[in-house]
């Protein structure tokens, strides 16, 4: 992983090689020039996002004017992984440009491949996937859009009027939404990476990114690998959790009730504010078994809300949404795992490239029941 860096004097040191990394951007097949990129990504089922700014007048291989007449821009943004190769970071697609014509720049915003889903809708699904395993349904559409696929086998027909009420499909779902019900039913991962379909088992990791503080150098000066550290804790949801799930179950004409509850470590101790903080949730078109899952589901997240921690790194292509960061040597309330929950990488002509990440934690002393 990243190595530790000394905040008074190592990264004063880097910056100038920092902002030597390369990085670079294409538009339909043709490097462009730019001027400064951002490129955003959080750990749920959206679209990674971009905001790059670029000369309008003064291009190097081809007339950014003539590029903007088109009706599709396609954009690859390459970063240098420290070798001086390039790895691919984003492929995607500009959702809306902005110019200023008096100042010479175009402004462009846009998404990954997963907009590819998100923007086409399921249409009769009764007869399209009903006869479908959940992973048919996932290299069914990856082939339709044209994208390489690492994809598991399931084994479960998707059956949506087969009476198991397995997953409930509305008119406005996207074949994102389908997706992303199907995978929370299998219990899976679902996500685009670069040209990539992946719909897979959830696994974890041990090679952990590791975030370190408290490290002196001969100076007398704490090191770490981080530029800046925040670590935050809410107390209120540090309390006992439970989450209700409902609905009504149209096929048997009952109503449905799930309750997943997290309670604190009989060790923590207890005051006047220690109530058991309560969320209900609709499960509209779950049968029991999926109202239990998506119940557990929900009361995990809230779960894992209870620490947090922001950071400022040098940048890298390492970290992703699906690392695993360990804090070490804040202290015991805070030095744990952490689970990426929103990475934003920058590079500009005036500032080097870094990221902006911030992690929140599954609560260790924490029993789901």
């Amino acid at each position: 992983m990243i190595g530790e860096a000394n905040l008074e004097t190592d990264y004063l040191k880097r910056i100038p090689d920092v902002s030597k990394v390369r990085a670079s951007i294409k538009m339909n097949d043709i490097v462009i020039d730019w001027l400064s990129f951002e490129i955003y990504s959080t750990d749920t089922h959206a679209s990674d996002t971009f905001h790059i700014e670029a000369p309008l007048y003064e291009q190097t291989n081809e007339s950014m004017l003539i590029l903007l007449e088109t009706t599709s821009i396609k954009v690859e943004i390459a970063i240098d992984d420290g070798t001086g190769s390039l790895v691919r970071m984003l492929l995607g697609y500009v959702d809306d440009y902005e110019i200023d014509p008096l100042n010479g720049y175009v402004f462009f915003t846009g998404r990954d491949l997963t907009s590819l889903f998100i923007d086409t809708k399921v249409i009769d699904g009764s007869t399209l996937i009903k006869d479908l395993t959940s992973s048919g349904v996932a290299i069914a559409y990856a082939g339709e859009h044209g994208l390489k696929m690492d994809i598991t086998n399931t084994d479960t027909k998707v059956g949506v009027w087969d009476g198991s009420q397995t997953v409930y499909i509305s008119a406005k779902d996207s074949e994102w939404d389908l997706l992303c019900k199907l995978a929370q039913n299998e219990d899976f991962d679902v996500y685009v990476i670069d040209d990539t379909l992946h719909f897979k088992p959830k696994t974890t990791t041990k090679d952990y990114y590791r975030i370190n503080f408290n490290y002196a150098d001969e100076s007398g000066f704490e090191a770490s690998n981080a530029l800046r550290l925040r670590c935050s804790r809410n107390l209120t949801i540090a309390s006992d959790i439970k989450v209700v799930g409902q609905n009504w179950d149209i096929l048997n004409q009952k109503k449905n009730k799930v309750t997943s509850s997290r309670k604190r470590s009989s060790k923590t101790s207890r005051d006047s504010r220690s109530k058991t903080q309560t969320y209900y949730v609709n499960t509209i078109g779950q049968n029991p078994n999926g109202t239990a899952q998506v119940t557990q589901s929900l009361q995990k997240q809230l779960s894992a809300h209870q620490r947090k921690i922001s950071m400022t790194l040098i940048g890298d292509t390492v970290l992703t949404n699906r690392s695993v960061m360990k804090l070490t040597g804040v202290g015991p309330i805070f030095d744990q795992l952490y689970y990426p929950d929103s990475i934003k990488r920058s590079m500009s002509f005036d500032e080097p490239f870094l990221m902006e990440v911030t992690a929140k934690n599954h609560d260790v002393k924490s029993q789901v029941s």
